[in-house]
């Protein structure tokens, strides 16, 4: 982390003025102001800071303005900090202490301090924070997401007032859709995933009472080790108790959760793309070695396996006995999605080997016969 860093986190962290608090505000404040100034070897421009907090009433000391930038990599002592914040008050006059704060000065915005506009935010900038808004509102803990919304809003009026609608019409021209059948979202207690995810971030345990498919809702010690979202389900990956086997849970089936003060423990080994990796999230494999597939699939159904193939040596000919047709090789996994995958192909695909996927495949054909009553 370096001065400019250090500095510009220190800006978001201190809190506005609290309510009752009775401080006159400064005149160089009226309407907008720019500040340059000097980071480093960075000429920064900053118009206004209003901090990220600035909706989080109160005030900050130094020490725990310390203990904050600790937990974000901050290697200093709290002398850099009284520095930086004697240094930040002469370039905003906004930016005021009380200097009656047990422990130390008690550092605050005046609460009518204007916004912060984010240092060289140019529209292109702007567009990339509005684009992933959205995609980051799922993968970030609450009190992350609400630090974010000035940046989102700062973003939007920077689109709006730059003068350059083909950057701004551009959010309305891209759209990221699911792959397969729509799904609504699972439904999830923000209460729980707010707990559950301050809990990975802040590395402790939490208790929870969950309540697995056809099972009945029992309470544990979760030691979180990872989110994972697949579609429009968020799943925990965690252990229970000491055991050192990870699971995955959804969190829509939580009913409850409440931190502890326990630390997480790491599995030896874990890492979550190893995790991932191993096909779990392909819903249970069958065989825990990968299997030769052969398949027989229709040429227009095949098509897009010559761009998206189904593994590194896949292998992909027409069929001597019809052009129609295409045969198909490929090393995978045999998972509940390989079988799923395969049945929505419906008669444009028959598998020919591995033999006892075959046969499920024959008897899933079978009981549709029956099923059908044809």
């Amino acid at each position: 982390m370096n001065d400019f860093q250090r500095r510009l986190t220190i800006l978001s962290l201190i809190p506005r003025q609290p309510d009752q608090a009775d401080v006159s505000k400064p005149a160089a404040t009226d309407g907008v102001y720019l500040s340059n100034f000097r980071f480093e070897e960075e000429n920064i421009q900053v118009e206004c800071p209003l901090p990220i907090d600035n909706y989080h009433r109160g005030k900050i000391s130094a020490s725990e303005l310390l203990e904050k930038l600790q937990a974000l990599g901050f290697q200093g002592n709290l002398r850099a900090i009284q520095r930086d914040l004697v240094f930040l008050k002469g370039l905003f006059p906004d930016l005021l202490s009380d200097g009656v704060r047990s422990g130390g000065q008690g550092w605050f915005w005046h609460k009518d301090a204007p916004v912060l506009n984010l240092p060289a935010l140019d529209p292109a900038m702007a567009l990339t924070f509005v684009l992933s808004r959205d995609l980051l509102k799922p993968l970030l803990p609450p009190i992350l997401v609400e630090r974010l919304e000035p940046f989102f809003s700062v973003a939007e009026k920077v689109l709006r007032e730059a003068g350059t609608p083909k950057l701004a019409e551009w959010k309305d021209r891209v759209r990221v859709i699911p792959e397969g059948q729509p799904l609504l979202h699972a439904e999830i207690d923000s209460k729980v995933m707010g707990v559950i995810q301050t809990a990975l971030m802040d590395g402790v345990r939490f208790k929870g009472r969950y309540q697995p498919q056809q099972q009945d809702m029992a309470e544990y010690e979760f030691n979180p080790l990872g989110l994972i979202y697949r579609n429009r389900v968020i799943y925990l990956v965690a252990t229970l108790w000491n055991y050192s086997d990870p699971r995955h849970f959804a969190l829509h089936r939580f009913l409850w959760a409440e931190p502890t003060d326990t630390s997480v423990t790491l599995p030896d080994g874990f890492e979550l793309d190893a995790y991932i990796a191993s096909g779990t999230f392909q819903y249970p494999a069958k065989n825990p070695e990968p299997i030769l597939l052969m398949v027989r699939m229709k040429a227009d159904a095949a098509s897009h396996l010559h761009e998206t193939p189904l593994s590194t040596d896949q292998v992909i000919t027409i069929d001597p006995e019809d052009s129609e047709w295409k045969l198909i090789n490929a090393t995978v996994l045999e998972t509940d999605q390989l079988y799923w995958w395969l049945l929505g192909f419906g008669a444009q695909v028959e598998v020919l080997e591995p033999e006892h996927l075959r046969k499920s495949m024959m008897a899933n054909a079978q009981d549709l016969i029956k099923r059908y009553g044809i």
